[in-house]
């Protein structure tokens, strides 16, 4: 294969904690399946029978198990719980099992986009980097368990790509709003001079899927750099400056120890890169000398970072509760584009027993072996697996998790409910979020509440 496909599957879902507290973000329940089989499932279409994943030991059965589904030889690697590596941490830990060029992926997107196209950017420009962009998505005003409803600012990301005009562009800038002083962007001379013409964008986000070249993996397990941690954080926005700069054998750091500050020189990318890459080879054959090579290269830098702008395509992470509750809502029109393989696969499954005179909106998903009672209305919303709803249930804008108990007379809206809750009758919730295995007594009414501590018995009046 030309690519090797490795998923990142080890996060902890900092932005969305009332979730992951209680279920692993790999797993976490999109439009009734587990949210780490939509990036398996769009590796598996595109052709890719081997993959690397990345996760943590306390669930690498269960990934391996998801995993199963697909007729891919799953390489799944587990790291310790109590590691707290970042993303470069993962990809130096399996640096012996990276063999060609990599395709790197979170395991909490979901899109439609076209994967050969990113391939075919990367092949053509000989990228070292290649990134797919997405329009930015707007944060839910109204989110479960949230009280305030002034809504939230999204930080942005600053992007400068040398051709604006076209959806393959080269990434010339690469900052976060939150890193910026004094809401200033500085733009070096050097860059200017190499693209005079830059288009400015804060309507993008990195969705997190790169290509990858295999140096630049060799290269971030070297020892001259340990200041990387974080893939999208400090390696893209390194990489992106280093175009087009002056070629050296050497960089210098600063290094602090005993209250004492030393100049350290360590080897300069473009030293690795030659070592590292085939050009090397083909320098060596020819008659070339190095001052020729380091001219041609000065010219036309070997590191080059381009992006694939995907704005007409469905494209978004689920890393914070506003995009879960929203993919969960949207998963019912948008399946048939994000896994078009599950098109005649229906949304509410053929085991599902449902009573007489109960509705069940198009824009609903049920999973199997849920059972529903009679006059009940489902309405945008998704029930997971053997969930038992009773008599005159109304739900609407939710996300019902596994194994949940509704009983008669509940009416619940714009919520979510995790896996194991239990609903006496005629409860009544409103924009809330409920904990795994909850037990809510009868005639509880709340609004705008989070229910996430410890499982323990709750009453409310």
């Amino acid at each position: 294969m030309e690519f090797q496909a490795v998923v990142l599957a080890a996060g902890r879902g900092d932005q969305m904690i009332d979730l992951t507290s209680s279920i692993p973000k790999p797993l976490l329940s999109v439009g009734n399946r587990p949210l780490i089989w939509y990036t398996l499932n769009s590796l598996h279409q595109v052709g890719f029978r081997d993959v690397i994943i990345i996760t943590l030991n306390s669930i690498s059965t269960q990934i391996k198990q998801v995993a199963s589904h697909f007729s891919m030889n799953a390489d799944v690697v587990g790291i310790s719980e109590e590691s707290q590596w970042g993303t470069i941490d993962s990809l130096i830990h399996i640096k012996d099992k990276i063999k060609t060029d990599v395709l790197l992926v979170t395991c909490d997107l979901l899109h439609d986009c076209e994967l050969h196209r990113l391939a075919d950017v990367h092949r053509i420009n000989d990228s070292s980097i290649t990134m797919l962009l997405a329009k930015s998505r707007p944060e839910l005003e109204s989110l479960p368990g949230v009280k305030s409803k002034k809504k939230r600012k999204k930080p942005k990301e600053i992007v400068g790509l040398a051709n604006g005009s076209s959806d393959v562009s080269r990434v010339v800038l690469l900052e976060n709003e939150a890193d910026l002083e004094n809401d200033t962007v500085s733009i070096r001379h050097s860059l200017l001079k190499h693209q005079p013409k830059i288009h400015v964008r804060t309507d993008l986000t990195d969705v997190h899927l790169y290509i990858v070249k295999k140096w630049i993996i060799n290269f971030l397990a070297s020892n001259s750099n340990k200041s990387l941690s974080s893939f999208r954080g400090d390696v893209l926005p390194y990489l992106t400056k280093k175009q087009w700069k002056k070629h050296t054998d050497t960089e210098h750091e600063l290094n602090s120890s005993g209250g004492h500050t030393t100049l350290m020189q360590t080897e300069d990318i473009f030293t690795y890169f030659r070592q590292q890459s085939e050009i090397k080879k083909i320098m060596d054959m020819s008659l070339k000398t190095k001052s020729t090579f380091s001219r041609n290269t000065e010219k036309h830098s070997p590191i080059s970072v381009y992006a694939l702008v995907s704005e007409k395509s469905f494209c978004m992470r689920v890393n914070t509760l506003s995009s879960f509750v929203e993919a969960n809502r949207l998963m019912s029109k948008s399946v048939a584009m994000i896994a078009p393989n599950l098109t005649d696969v229906p949304l509410v499954h053929a085991s599902v027993k449902i009573e007489e005179k109960t509705q069940i909106g198009a824009d609903s998903m049920i999973a199997e072996d849920t059972c529903i009672g009679t006059k009940v209305s489902v309405k945008r919303t998704t029930i997971g697996k053997r969930c038992t709803i009773g008599n005159n249930v109304k739900l609407a804008n939710c996300t019902i998790l596994d194994n949940v108990a509704i009983k008669d007379g509940c009416t619940i809206q714009n919520s979510v409910v995790c896996d194991g809750v239990e609903f006496g009758e005629k409860c009544s919730l409103k924009d809330c979020l409920i904990g795994s295995q909850k037990i809510l007594q009868p005639g509880t009414i709340i609004s705008y509440e989070s229910m996430v501590e410890s499982a323990v018995m709750m009453d409310f009046e």
